[in-house]
Order: C-alpha cells, then structure tokens, then sequence
C-alpha cells in the first residue's frame, strides 16, 4: 500500500496539473470580460439636470384666429431630442463611426446596473459558452469514433493476418507414396486382363485437405503432352493431416496389344484445397516396366515437367 501512494500522488498530481491548464485556456476570455466590466463602470455618471432648449412662436393661424378679447396663442417646443447620455446612439445611428466606441460603453455601463439585463447578458454567453463546449464534445466524440473505428480496422487485419499467417505455416501437402501395377479384367469374357495402377497418396503436411480431385489416364505413346486436364477419377473430401487416399487407373489395353517403339505412361494430377481455398496441386507420371516376360511393375519418369508439387 505504501508503494503505490506515490504513483497515487503522480497521478493525482497529472490531474491537477491538467485542470490547471485547461483552464488557463479559458483565462483571456474571463480578462477580457473583467476588463469590459470595468470599462464600463467607470464611465462618467451623466448629469440628473437635463435642460433643454425650448422655443415659442406665435403661429400666424393663432393670430388670424384669435378672439378679440382674448391675447394670442403662443406654442413651445423642445428644440433637443433627449438626454446628452443618448448623443453617442444618436450619433452612431447617422453613421458617425467615432461614437459607436461610446454607444457600447454607455450600452455595457447600462446593462450592468440594471440587474434584469445583467442577467440576461450573463445567460448569453453562457450560452455561447455552452454552445463551444457541445461543440467541442461533438468534435471529440466524432473523433473518438473515428480512432475506435480505426482502432477496430487494425484490429481485423491483425487477425486476418494472423490467420493467413497460420495457414501459411499450416498447409496440406498432397505426396505421392507409391503406384502398384494391377490387372483388371476387361469384363468382356475374353479372359483379358487390362493394364491399371493403384496409387497411395498421404497428406504429409501440417493443415487439411477440404476437397481433392485426382485425375489420370494411362497413356500408350512415345511423348506426353504438357498441361493437358485428364479425366477425374476420384474424389476426396476433408483429408485430416497424415490421413492416406488410394486411388486407381485403369486402361483399355493389354499387355499383349500394345505396339512396338512406344511407352506406357500413367500421368496424372492431384488437385487440392486448404481452409483459405488456396489451389494447390501434386502432378505425378510413371512409366511401366518389365513388359516382356518379367514382372511389371511402375517406375518414375523422371520428368519434371509432370512430376511438381506446387
């Protein structure tokens, strides 16, 4: 406990010494009001004597019609418009721009002896006041939503890069095991036995499969095309890590039918998809051996241009 009393105090401190200047902020504008109400205290009291000029005249209708036993009529006016307080309004309203200085000053120096207009100037600049501050708050608040909306953008392409870094460590890889020569029968009743090749395939890679399609054929020729699309022959769903697929190929030929200066080919493709539905895939190509007499049996072609794993 004794520990955290001076982060306590430090932070208490930082407090303070935030209020402090956020209200210095506020310090030339409350200046600026103190002195406005002292200039306009001290202006000069006006006179409470006010004597205006009055003229009288004898209008010559009140003569004409005046009685016979009765003196003239004689009319008086005031020749001033009112008290010389007003002169500066008077003045400022013909456009004089040296009395608006003074109309202000009378204008404060009246408003802040009347209690009634001191209430109402005070209640519109906290108005005003008010106005600033809500708009301030607006501003930060617009602001604040901005940053957590940015804040939340950031977050979403870290987790999105997150999981695409994961999968990138984590990809299937499709490897092919082994390829086995098998005899199908033609199923003509001939007793014929067609050419084929089992192939086992493992998932030796750190993530899984979602689908994958083998294709395949079995090829009698002496080259093979390049980036030709086989036919399908199989299809695997969800293949876990370490989990094996076996598929076959099977010919229409026989070993007896086949013609001299030519190759018997098995070439194929394993096309597969991780969790991010990236396209990957294992080409593969054998070449069958022992034809005559001997066992038969597949071997590598050792060509590269069908045997990739991308």
């Amino acid at each position: 406990m004794l520990k955290a009393l001076p982060r306590w105090w430090r932070m208490k401190r930082r407090a303070r010494r935030k209020a402090v200047l956020s209200t210095l902020r506020f310090a030339p504008i409350f200046v600026l009001l103190v002195g406005l109400g002292v200039w306009a205290i001290s202006e000069r009291a006006p006179s409470q004597i006010h004597r205006s000029d009055i003229t009288c005249a004898y209008p010559q209708q009140n003569q004409q019609g005046a009685k016979r036993n009765s003196g003239p009529l004689l009319t008086c006016k005031q020749t001033d418009s009112g008290p010389p307080e007003y002169d500066a309004y008077r003045q400022a309203k013909q456009g004089n721009p040296q009395a608006f200085l003074p109309a202000a000053r009378h204008w404060l120096a009246d408003t802040t002896g009347n209690p009634v207009s001191l209430f109402t100037l005070v209640l519109a600049i906290s108005t005003i006041g008010l106005w600033f501050s809500t708009r301030g708050l607006m501003r930060g608040g617009e602001r604040q939503n901005a940053w957590a909306a940015r804040q939340t953008e950031i977050i979403f392409q870290q987790k999105e890069l997150s999981r695409l870094q994961f999968f990138a460590a984590h990809r299937p890889q499709i490897t092919v095991h082994a390829v086995e020569f098998i005899s199908v029968p033609s199923g003509d009743g001939d007793g014929r036995n067609t050419i084929g090749a089992s192939i086992l395939c493992f998932n030796t890679g750190t993530g899984s499969v979602n689908v994958a399609e083998a294709r395949g054929d079995i090829l009698v020729t002496r080259a093979i095309s390049v980036d030709v699309q086989r036919r399908l022959v199989a299809t695997f769903e969800d293949v876990e890590i370490g989990v094996k697929m076996r598929f076959s190929i099977v010919s229409d030929r026989t070993l007896n039918d086949l013609p001299g200066g030519t190759a018997v080919y098995c070439v194929g493709t394993i096309a597969y998809s991780d969790a991010t539905d990236a396209r990957r895939e294992t080409g593969f190509c054998f070449v069958l051996q022992g034809r005559m007499g001997a066992r038969p049996h597949w071997t590598s072609a050792e060509s590269p241009e069908h045997e990739y794993s991308y």
